[in-house]
């Protein structure tokens, strides 16, 4: 028998910063070509990576990523393992992977200033970033992105440098040039480098195709900068000289420069500069917009991220109305969408900056009037937010899923907006906490106990409440979801066994994960004797999806190995053999010995089967907290060679550290950590050790020091048992047996019991007729003695000589009764 363990975590949330570029909204993955020859990492340091790249004169290509950043989970499952991306990758590079939350990683990320995940960093030998780029992306993007750092290296002025030289070079023509065409290649902001150049050039020059391509195929113009306002002045020659008809193709340009400048208003906090941002935008209205929304929809933005509450609430209620007061007879099938998201993002500014209930009331419908005109999931998620905000959690739990839904029908493989979705439902449903309903048959009203599963100390207590009349109900909020909880009730003979659960950390665990409710129904027959315990069945309805997929693990167990495992021994009962009875194999026919051996080569290849499955799951899903479970589920098993053991620990630490540190992930961990110091504990009182000395009290209340009985010229057999240990009952027998033969002539038994009830403590030691020193601190399996002599099993014992020296362990029966012979013939 083990003993039991459990848990508390803690998990702080974080949200992925990651730039959506062109792959956004990729209908499909394609993963033809995928192959074991993809891109082969590193796994030396930081320095060492740095030096290979020297001796070689190649670059480094370095993927900084996190666990939690779905996109880099992305790239390394799609587009990594890729031959023809492996070819390119480790003929032309040196590949390192650095988590940028571990080890090196926080400081490489802080040198090169990384800002969203994943991020691929191309360095040379000496640490110079010659290239870098962010974010999933299709392979043909990637191998490009990949090419033009490549290029970068070859160059004999890489950007690198030049972004250095920027302002000493501002009026050099042919450099600004150069560097404006590698900012276009990076997707960088050149604005400032535009408008250098603009100066340098006169009219004629700007009004040149080559020149103009180059300067409206820029990311970024400084909407209050010479450039732009030349531009602006000179729309139609602008026109005429980049191939537009009119006007309408230049000013859609340069309404998105001044659109994307609102941010650096911002950054700014320049209302001034807002305003004239509108003004252009307005004069320029590229789709003929209504110019009060023009300058709504500005300001909105403006204050949003500014934060102006007061200002935002003024505009917002002037921009709605004129909104919701227009015209719906004029809006055509092809502005419906564009109507709706504009009541969304309206709704949206509400959501972000003001909590005043009325206004949260309106946006809240302005997202039903959206809804009329477009089913985009974009719209519920901003409603499923409002909803939340009112305090509406049932309601904005609904209106979550079914955002999440409307996403998952449109087909699109895109992982940011897919975690974006998922974690606003857990941070609702997390705030709505679990409701854990119960009803009892066969068991009176008393105190009944909530307690969070705790990690090598006692059990929290997290709620108390009263049975009455059969029925109880607990409302937690739980700090780190899903949480491993268990019910206890104030009468302590009462057990519960959650069979559906039965994990090693104790039998009556609740799974428990927030925004899903629990029902319980507890049966027990309580007998007369009130010092006998009773084990009451618990059923649970949960609804949680960890549960609902533990639940189908074991089934998949059972039905693949457990089942099969049953079948073996029915067979092996039709032998019809009484193992009590210790018979030998030689005493057997050849066709019973035959059949013994076929049976258990298939006993030994079942659980040898599911240890690999189990092994397997676990490797193969380091993110799936389900690999937790299986590694529980690994350690139930009888036989050594199946539990695997030795296999523990790299297991564990090869998951994520999301599982890892999740309330089962850290119960898992207390478990290696008992388990390794109990080795060492092992280890200290193994054969030749010296026995541990201890002071323990026997059954009348007298101390007893443990070398008090080693006496000259006697064993003496240290036997760690319980009450509630079958197998230590079904051994006392045996030590009786010997201990009436050799008792009086160089031996003797002191026991130590794990018992934590005294009067079950007495009554066994009455029933099995135990007329030896027994000593107890009635602390169970939290007896320092315990911890001191390594035990996590018992029976257990320890036969010690009379100079202290321990010379045998766990000898059992005839095993105990041959060896005494042989000490004291």
């Amino acid at each position: 028998m083990t003993k039991k363990s459990s848990v508390k975590m803690s998990k702080m949330k974080k949200i992925v910063l990651f730039t959506i570029i062109s792959w956004l909204f990729v209908t499909s993955i394609p993963t033809a070509g995928l192959s074991q020859d993809g891109i082969k990492f590193e796994t030396g340091s930081w320095k060492e990576v740095l030096k290979k790249a020297q001796s070689e004169n190649r670059l480094v290509f370095v993927d900084v990523f996190t666990e939690w950043c779905g996109p880099c989970k992305l790239m390394v499952k799609d587009i990594f393992p890729r031959k023809s991306v492996g070819d390119f990758f480790n003929t032309n590079f040196i590949n390192y992977k650095i988590d940028a939350e571990k080890g090196e990683g926080p400081e490489i990320a802080k040198k090169y200033v990384v800002k969203g995940f994943p991020t691929y960093l191309f360095v040379n030998g000496d640490g110079l970033l010659f290239y870098s780029s962010m974010g999933s992306m299709p392979e043909e993007k990637f191998l490009k992105e990949a090419a033009n750092a490549l290029s970068e290296f070859k160059d004999t002025l890489p950007f690198s440098v030049m972004k250095s030289q920027l302002e000493a070079n501002k009026g050099n023509r042919d450099f600004l040039i150069k560097y404006l065409q590698k900012c276009q290649v990076r997707g960088i902001n050149s604005a400032d480098a535009a408008d250098y150049l603009y100066s340098l050039l006169s009219q004629n020059e700007i009004l040149n195709k080559e020149t103009l391509d180059l300067l409206l195929n820029n990311k970024a113009l400084n909407s209050d900068g010479p450039l732009f306002d030349f531009l602006f002045a000179n729309r139609e020659s602008v026109a005429k000289v980049s191939g537009h008809k009119n006007t309408d193709g230049v000013n859609r340009i340069l309404a998105g420069f001044a659109s994307a400048d609102v941010d650096r208003a911002v950054q700014k906090r320049d209302e001034a500069f807002v305003n004239k941002i509108i003004s252009c935008l307005i004069v320029l209205n590229p789709y003929k917009i209504n110019s009060e929304w023009i300058s709504s929809e500005t300001l909105m933005r403006y204050y949003t991220e500014t934060g102006e509450s007061a200002k935002l609430t003024l505009v917002l209620k002037k921009y709605s109305k004129s909104v919701l007061e227009g015209d719906k007879k004029l809006i055509t099938y092809a502005d419906s969408v564009n109507y709706a998201y504009r009541l969304r993002n309206i709704a949206q500014a509400v959501l972000k900056v003001n909590d005043d209930k009325e206004l949260l009331n309106d946006a809240l419908k302005w997202t039903d009037i959206a809804h009329k005109y477009s089913n985009n999931f974009t719209i519920n998620e901003v409603k499923a937010g409002i909803l939340f905000k009112l305090g509406n959690i049932d309601e904005a739990i609904n209106c979550q899923k079914e955002s999440i839904s409307a996403f998952e029908s449109i087909k699109i493989n895109n992982e940011p907006i897919k975690n974006r979705l998922q974690e606003q439902l857990s941070k609702f449903q997390k705030s709505k906490g679990v409701l854990i309903s119960g009803v009892t048959e066969g068991i009176p009203d008393q105190q009944v106990f909530l307690e969070l599963v705790g990690v090598n100390v006692e059990n929290e207590i997290i709620e108390t409440t009263e049975l009455v009349n059969g029925k109880f109900s607990f409302k937690v909020n739980l700090n780190n979801s899903p949480s491993l909880l268990e019910l206890k009730f104030k009468n302590k003979r009462l057990k519960l066994q959650n069979k559906e659960l039965a994990m090693s950390t104790g039998k009556g665990n609740i799974l428990a994960e927030n925004g899903y409710d629990i029902s319980i129904k507890i049966s027990a027959t309580l007998p007369i004797d009130t010092s006998v315990n009773v084990f009451a069945n618990i059923e649970t309805t949960n609804q949680s999806p960890v549960y609902k997929r533990v639940l189908s693990l074991k089934d998949e167990l059972f039905t693949k190995f457990d089942t099969p495992s049953d079948v073996v021994m029915k067979k092996l009962q039709g032998l019809n053999i009484d193992w009590t009875k210790k018979p030998r194999e030689e005493d057997f026919s050849e066709e019973v010995r035959n059949k013994l051996a076929q049976y258990r080569g298939e006993s030994r290849a079942i659980s040898e089967s599911k240890r690999d499955f189990i092994v397997s799951y676990s490797r193969d899903n380091k993110d799936d907290i389900l690999s937790l479970f299986c590694l529980f589920e690994l350690g139930k098993s009888p036989y050594p060679f199946a539990r695997a053991e030795e296999m523990w620990s790299s297991l564990f630490n090869g998951l994520s550290e999301e599982v890892k540190s999740s309330h089962p992930g850290q119960i898992y961990k207390a478990i290696l950590d008992k388990k390794e110091n109990n080795s060492k504990m092992a280890q200290s009182v193994s054969i030749g050790k010296t026995f541990k000395d201890f002071i323990l009290t026997e059954v009348n209340g007298k101390e007893v020091k443990l070398s008090s009985c080693l006496k000259k010229g006697e064993y003496l057999l240290l036997d760690f048992w319980a009450s509630w240990c079958g197998p230590c009952r079904a051994e006392n027998p045996n030590v009786l047996r010997i201990y009436n033969r050799f008792y009086g002539k160089g031996f003797n038994v002191v026991a130590v019991s794990l018992d934590e009830s005294k009067d079950a403590w007495m009554n066994a030691i009455k029933k099995d007729n135990m007329p030896w020193l027994q000593l107890s601190d009635l602390k169970g399996w939290k007896s320092e003695v315990v911890a001191a002599y390594g035990v996590t099993g018992i029976p257990a014992s320890f036969l010690i000589d009379d100079t202290g020296k321990i010379i045998a362990t766990n000898l059992r029966d005839e095993a105990l009764e041959k060896r005494l012979e042989e000490l004291l013939k």
